[in-house]
């Protein structure tokens, strides 16, 4: 559970196998709205990038998503292909939290 109206610190990492990551949005809102992380650190190829971003959340229910964008263009797809053996997972990710 978060602190409602309080500051939070959502930190992150995400990967591309496609090159640097370009950017990381992140929504609040299970996908309504998208803001830009701001990236900590280098953005290097075939490393994590990390990234953060500051968020007050109202009371109640939450769906945090990150997507990542890398340097040719690819962006994180909202549900992953169908893939024989299913290791290849690349879908954004739901995150529910409360905060009161």
């Amino acid at each position: 559970m978060l602190p409602a109206g309080s500051r939070v610190r959502l930190t992150g990492r995400s990967w591309s196998a496609a090159g640097r990551i370009r950017h990381v949005d992140v929504s609040t809102d299970g996908g309504a709205t998208w803001r830009r992380a701001r990236p900590v650190g280098p953005s290097i190829d075939g490393a994590w990038q990390r990234w953060e971003l500051d968020w007050r959340p109202a009371a109640g229910s939450h769906v945090l998503q990150a997507r990542a964008t890398d340097v040719r263009g690819n962006t994180q797809p909202d549900i992953a292909q169908f893939n024989t053996l299913g290791y290849r997972f690349d879908a954004v990710v739901k995150v529910p939290v409360t905060a009161a």
